[in-house]
């Protein structure tokens, strides 16, 4: 398995964005003196940041609920 992820990071390319993340970020292009959408751009990056936030936040809240439960259990 090491020797399989050493070929695939050794050939690894540039990676395209799916057509609407890459299609909603600022191309350069001036609106009013700002970039093209920039909230849109944005608004992307913020729910990717949710995405990857939101399992680790359940995870922690189970955990946590988990390790109360026990340990009150423990000191009756």
């Amino acid at each position: 398995m090491l020797a399989a992820a050493l070929f695939f990071c050794a050939t690894a390319t540039e990676a395209m964005a799916c057509p609407n993340c890459r299609d909603s970020l600022p191309n350069g292009q001036q609106v009013e003196g700002q970039a093209a959408q920039p909230n849109v751009a944005k608004g992307y990056a913020w729910s990717i940041y949710l995405m990857i936030a939101v399992p680790f936040t359940l995870a922690a809240a189970m955990g946590g609920t988990a390790f109360v439960l026990i340990r009150k259990a423990s000191m009756k």
